[in-house]
């Protein structure tokens, strides 16, 4: 669209009914500033992406199903990639087990790496960018599109702890954290501040006894 026709549209919108002499100003016919205009009407809400007038760079990335998220660190870049929906806490996310000076673009090769570990995540659209960002989507590796077997505690405070598997239909109390246990990701929400915590301290799920 011409310079032109979007100072025309003006024009005729500010101006709606000025009559013959504004009508006479217009260098394109009245029913092409019309079509002009709906077509910027329709491209008034920026959430869709869809404007051809919006460039890519103002779009919104959404946090949907194979969403690579980008947590800096202190010492580096984290990645993690939204993979499944919990059944109780939404965006269930694997945190790839590696941290690199530079962004990575290589999406896809990347969610092939190795699992950090996993948990359900609360994404905030204003998520300060310098914490994290979506940076793209890839495809969710087939081995990691279901919630896997998650261990949780009953009461945060209580000494000892008691814990519990959770395999998305119930939860089964264990009297025992065997070593097997111990690797299992926990069964919570947490959001983004915790995750770049956790993430920053090398943390790992057998920490939690």
């Amino acid at each position: 669209m011409t310079a032109s026709v979007l100072r025309d549209i003006v024009s005729y919108l500010v101006f709606p009914r000025a009559g013959k002499h504004a009508t006479q100003k217009c260098h394109q016919p009245r029913r092409q500033l019309e079509r002009a205009h709906a077509s910027v009407w329709k491209c008034a809400d920026r959430e869709t992406g869809n404007c051809p007038m919006i460039s890519r760079s103002t779009k919104r990335p959404r946090f949907t199903l194979g969403t690579v998220v980008e947590v800096s660190l202190e010492h580096g870049l984290a990645y993690a990639q939204y993979v499944a929906r919990h059944k109780l806490y939404g965006p269930f996310i694997r945190v790839i087990d590696s941290v690199t000076s530079r962004p990575r673009n290589d999406l896809e090769q990347l969610v092939q790496e190795p699992t950090r570990f996993f948990t359900s995540l609360v994404w905030d659209k204003f998520v300060p960018p310098e914490f994290a960002r979506l940076v793209g989507r890839a495809p969710v590796p087939e081995e990691f599109r279901k919630v896997p077997l998650l261990r949780g505690r009953y009461g945060m405070q209580s000494k000892p702890s008691r814990w519990y598997l959770w395999n998305e239909a119930k939860a089964t109390e264990i009297h025992e954290l065997t070593s097997e246990f111990l690797e299992l990701s926990l069964n919570e929400l947490w959001n983004v501040a915790l995750l770049r915590e956790r993430i920053a301290s090398g943390w790992r799920p057998r920490d939690e006894k």
